[in-house]
């Protein structure tokens, strides 16, 4: 991989470009990275609120009309909704995969197709998630994987 830094003053605000020919797991990490280097996520365990990084997250799931954020090993109560979450981490490697579910993909290992159009993935942590036969394209697309 080829990087190239361009520092002159007369640039006003900062920009990444990636350019490549297909994309992968090292470039999704780093878009990313870039993309929510500013963002945070805040959830709470009982009444103890907690902030942390995009990276840390493995997936955010709505169950009973409650968010719940899931990182490696523990589990946060998420006062956003998934709409909220969708918009707030758009363009990054976070992706709707279901009606429920918001994963990260940095964070998958493994993508096996299952009947009728659905795709099961295996996260980092060994959990799993079933994407659904309408999201499957969008994570076709956002990871370069042809059909």
């Amino acid at each position: 991989m080829k990087v190239t830094l361009d520092i002159d003053p007369k640039y006003e605000q900062e920009e990444i470009v990636i350019r490549c020919a297909q994309m992968n797991d090292e470039l999704l990490k780093i878009v990313s990275f870039a993309s929510s280097a500013q963002r945070k996520v805040i959830g709470s365990i009982e009444k103890q609120t907690f902030v942390f990084d995009p990276g840390d997250v493995y997936y955010f799931e709505s169950v009973d009309d409650q968010v719940f954020i899931y990182t490696k090993d523990k589990i946060f109560d998420c006062a956003l909704r998934l709409y909220e979450i969708e918009e707030r981490f758009q363009n990054t490697s976070f992706l709707r995969v279901n009606k429920s579910t918001i994963i990260n993909l940095a964070k998958v290992r493994v993508l096996n197709p299952i009947l009728n159009g659905k795709i099961e993935v295996e996260l980092e942590n060994g959990e799993r998630q079933v994407i659904s036969r309408q999201y499957a394209p969008a994570l076709r697309e956002k990871l370069g994987i042809e059909r």
